[in-house]
C-alpha cells in the first residue's frame, strides 16, 4: 500500500502529493528523491512557519482578549466608583440619612446627631415580637417596637418592614407533634433549631409516598401560602418537592426547591375558598434539613411566626419618622431603595406629609406609581414595574405660592417632570415619614427597605438620574 502526504495551501504549502514510491511525479524513494526531496522540504518548512505564525496570531488574540477583560474590569469598576461618588456627596449633604443596611442612622437640623440605634431617632409600633435570619443563618427573635435589619447567606438585606399576618402551622418547628405525620419511610431527627428529614426514595409527593405531611388545617382566607425554610444536608445541591393541596375543593400546587448549603425560604401560593382545608406535603430522594413551617393568608410569606397549638398573629410595623428642622419646606431631594416590595393590590411603600389630604407617596397601583394630594390624585400614566431593586429620587421645588414642581426618577429613568398648581404653604407643614405603608393605610405585604436620604435642596433630571441608575 502506498503512503502519501499532501501539504495544503490552507496551511502555506504547494498543495502537492508526496508518497512512500520511486514515482518521479510524488516518490521520494528510488529516483524520485532526487526531483521531490526539496520541494517537499520546502512544503514542510512552509507548514512549520504557518503553524508558528498562527500560534503567534492565537498568542496575540488571547493577549487582545485578556486586554478587552481588563479593560471591561476597569470600566465596570469605574461605573461603580461613578455610582458611589454620586450618592456619597448626596449623602454628606443629606440632614436625615438611614442607611438599614450599614445600620447607620443621623439627622442633622444644625446640631448633628448618629446612631447605631434606629430606635433613636424613629419608632415602630409593632406590638410582638418579630424573627428574622441573623448574620449566621440563625433565627433572631427582634422585640416589640425593634426595626428588623435581616441577613441572607450572611449579607445584610436591610430592615423588613411587613403588615399583620397569621400562622395556621401549627408546632410550626416541632416535627415530632402529631400535627406533622410521617408516612412510610420517612424519619425525622431534632438537631438544634432544625429538624433532618430523611427516608424518602423518591421525590414524589404522592399520597401514600415516603413523605413528610401537615395535619389538614383550615384557613379564612381564599388565597393562601405555604412556606418553609429548607437547606441541603451534605451534598452541594439537591431537590425537594412541595406540594400544598386544598383538601376541601380539590386542586394542588407544586414547586420544586433546588436547596443548597444555607438556609432559603420557599413558598407555594395558591387560591382557594375562605374556610378551606389545606394541607402541605414535602418530599426528597436525598435527606434534607428543614425549620419554621407558615401557612398565612396572601400570595407570599412573611417573615417567621413561632406557633405551638394554636394560629398566632404577628402584628404591623408602623414605621414613623417625625420630621424637624432638618426638613425644608420650600425645596429638596429624597432617595429612597428599596429590594423588594410584595402587595395586594393597590399598596404605597413610602410616604411624606401631614395627613390623608396632604402628601406625596410613591407605590404600585394599576395606572400610578403614586399620589401627591391635593396638588394631583395620580401621578404618571403608567405603573411601574416591580423589581427586586429599586431606587427613586425625588425632587420638590416651591416656584411660587401656587406652583410647585416635582420629579420623580426611578431607576434612571423620568417618570415624572411636571408643575403642579396648588396651595404651596401646604408643603412646609409635612411632618412624618412613613415607609411600608402610607400613614398605615394602602400597605404593603412587606418591604426590604435598603436606603433613605433626604438633603434640603432640590436636585435637577440629570442629577436624579445619575442618582438612581442602577
Amino acid at each position: 500500500m502506498v503512503d502519501q502526504v499532501r501539504f495544503p495551501p490552507s496551511i502555506g504549502g504547494s498543495g502537492k502529493t508526496y508518497t512512500n514510491d520511486a514515482n518521479p511525479e510524488t516518490g521520494v524513494y528510488g529516483g524520485g528523491h532526487r526531483i521531490n526531496f526539496f520541494p517537499m522540504l520546502a512544503d514542510n518548512l512552509a507548514g512549520i512557519g504557518y503553524v508558528a505564525n498562527y500560534a503567534q496570531a492565537i498568542d496575540g488574540a488571547k493577549a487582545n482578549a485578556d486586554r478587552a477583560e481588563d479593560a471591561k474590569g476597569f470600566v465596570e469598576a469605574v461605573v461603580d466608583a461613578y455610582k458611589v461618588n454620586i450618592l456619597d456627596p448626596f449623602k454628606r449633604r443629606s440632614t436625615l440619612g438611614m442607611d438599614f443596611v450599614e445600620g447607620r442612622y443621623w439627622k442633622d437640623d444644625g446640631d448633628r446627631f448618629e446612631t447605631n440605634d434606629p430606635n433613636e431617632i424613629l419608632s415602630n409600633s409593632r406590638t410582638s415580637p418579630k424573627e428574622v435570619k441573623g448574620v449566621n443563618d440563625s433565627i433572631v427573635e427582634i422585640l416589640d417596637d425593634k426595626l428588623a435589619r435581616e441577613w441572607e447567606a450572611g449579607v445584610a438585606q436591610g430592615a423588613l418592614i411587613e403588615g399583620s399576618r397569621t400562622n395556621y402551622a401549627l408546632r410550626r418547628n416541632d416535627l415530632s407533634n402529631p400535627f406533622w405525620v410521617k408516612d412510610g419511610s420517612t424519619t425525622v431527627t431534632q438537631a438544634g433549631d432544625h429538624w433532618i428529614v430523611e427516608g424518602a426514595t423518591s421525590i414524589s409527593v404522592s399520597s401514600g409516598a415516603d413523605v413528610l405531611r401537615s395535619q389538614s388545617v383550615s384557613i379564612p382566607f381564599a388565597e393562601t401560602c405555604a412556606s418553609v425554610e429548607l437547606k441541603s444536608s451534605d451534598i452541594a445541591s439537591m431537590e425537594v418537592r412541595l406540594r400544598w393541596v386544598n383538601m376541601t375543593q380539590g386542586g394542588n400546587y407544586y414547586v420544586t426547591a433546588e436547596l443548597k448549603n444555607h438556609w432559603q425560604t420557599f413558598e407555594s401560593p395558591a387560591v382557594g375558598a375562605a374556610g378551606d382545608f389545606w394541607r402541605l406535603y414535602i418530599g426528597s430522594s436525598e435527606k434534607f434539613l428543614a425549620r419554621n413551617f407558615q401557612f398565612e393568608e396572601g400570595l407570599y410569606s412573611t417573615s417567621r411566626i413561632k406557633t405551638i397549638d394554636v394560629p398566632v398573629t404577628r402584628s404591623r410595623d408602623d414605621f414613623l419618622y417625625n420630621l424637624g428642622s432638618e426638613f425644608n419646606g420650600s425645596r429638596g431631594t429624597i432617595f429612597f431603595e428599596h429590594g423588594g416590595v410584595n402587595q395586594i393590590n393597590t399598596a404605597m411603600f413610602f410616604a411624606i406629609g401631614s395627613d390623608s389630604n396632604n402628601y406625596l407617596s410613591f407605590g404600585y397601583t394599576e395606572n400610578n406609581i403614586g399620589y401627591f394630594v391635593p396638588f394631583q390624585a395620580n401621578l404618571g400614566n403608567g405603573a411601574v414595574g416591580k423589581k427586586s431593586l429599586q431606587r427613586w429620587a425625588v425632587s420638590y421645588e416651591v416656584l411660587s405660592p401656587d406652583q410647585v414642581k416635582l420629579i420623580i426618577c426611578v431607576n434612571g429613568n423620568v417618570e415624572i417632570d411636571q408643575i403642579y398648581d396648588g396651595d404651596a404653604s401646604l408643603i412646609s407643614s409635612w411632618d412624618k415619614i412613613t415607609i411600608g405603608s402610607r400613614f398605615s393605610s394602602f400597605r404593603a405585604v412587606s418591604i426590604k427597605a435598603l436606603q433613605l436620604y433626604y438633603s434640603p435642596k432640590e436636585s435637577s433630571v440629570t442629577e436624579l438620574q445619575e442618582l438612581s441608575a442602577l
